[in-house]
């Protein structure tokens, strides 16, 4: 073979491989890309507990935001909206509430997802985020280094996080929900050590509602297949909570959803919307 023939069929493979580079290149770029657009969780996700991570939510990008019903503490650090969704028929009401402990994402998470829930009957309440410094900060609380969910038992409006208690209540007072959800997590899975709360409904009520609150348990562990993760029923809240405070003052039945920190975020939200998804069926809400 010549030289002049040598020379151009060694171009020829130089081409041919560049090109290939180039699309490996080009289809690697791409699938990159449509791995971040939709935000999947990866392994350093799965094991983040609780790191503050993006959420799959399809088509939340292009929904509009509702309007709020109303304006909490406004012109304040505390300042946070409640939405109301309403059906077209009389049913029960029931409000879910997250970001009442900054450092536990995966309830403000859920209950922004939950505002662009519709319902047949009744009312939805929903206040995605109770504690906005503490969420900003992604502590537990930060506002007078007080817990607000200590602080609706002899409310003390020395601070903004006893005036957020009060603004809550008002809220309670006002439209008075038959139910109260409130999204938390926790350390540990109650069902391997009953001094962790991880995977519980913390309950507060009458005995009829403690009944719901069991079949809600059953139904859920039903899909549940680990058996780690099933959910156990405590009661009642702790002292000067949310979900207890609202049950001795207003006669309010509510009960805590504690999802395991253990999980990623994307496991514990998943657990939260399932909860309430089963429970607003079971209310025949949704």
């Amino acid at each position: 073979m010549s030289l002049p023939r040598l020379v151009l069929k060694s171009i020829e493979k130089t081409s041919e491989f560049l090109l290939f580079v180039t699309f490996f290149i080009a289809g690697a770029l791409l699938a990159l890309g449509i791995y971040h657009l939709l935000d999947l969780p990866g392994e350093a996700d799965r094991a983040s507990g609780e790191a503050d991570i993006a959420e799959i939510n399809p088509g939340n990008d292009y929904r509009k935001l509702p309007e709020p019903e109303e304006i909490i503490m406004k012109d304040t650090p505390f300042e946070t909206e409640l939405y109301i969704n309403r059906g077209s028929q009389p049913g029960p009401e029931v409000l879910i509430v997250g970001g009442v402990h900054g450092d536990e994402p995966s309830g403000y998470h859920a209950a922004r997802e939950i505002i662009y829930w519709e319902v047949e009957k009744g009312a939805l309440m929903i206040l995605p985020e109770a504690n906005p410094p503490a969420i900003e900060a992604k502590e537990r609380f930060v506002d007078g280094k007080r817990d607000l969910n200590r602080a609706f038992r002899n409310i003390d409006e020395g601070d903004l996080t006893g005036k957020a208690a009060v603004a809550i209540n008002e809220v309670l007072e006002e439209y008075r929900p038959d139910w109260i959800l409130d999204l938390h997590s926790a350390r540990g899975f109650n069902r391997e050590d009953e001094d962790k709360l991880g995977q519980t409904l913390i309950f507060s009520g009458d005995d009829a509602a403690r009944s719901r609150v069991e079949r809600l348990k059953e139904n859920i562990n039903r899909w549940i297949d680990e058996p780690k993760h099933r959910y156990n029923i405590l009661e009642p809240a702790v002292r000067g909570s949310l979900v207890r405070e609202s049950y001795l003052r207003y006669g309010i039945n509510g009960f805590i959803v504690e999802s395991s920190r253990e999980l990623s975020l994307y496991s514990k939200k998943k657990y939260h919307l399932r909860v309430v998804r089963n429970f607003l069926g079971n209310m025949e809400l949704k």
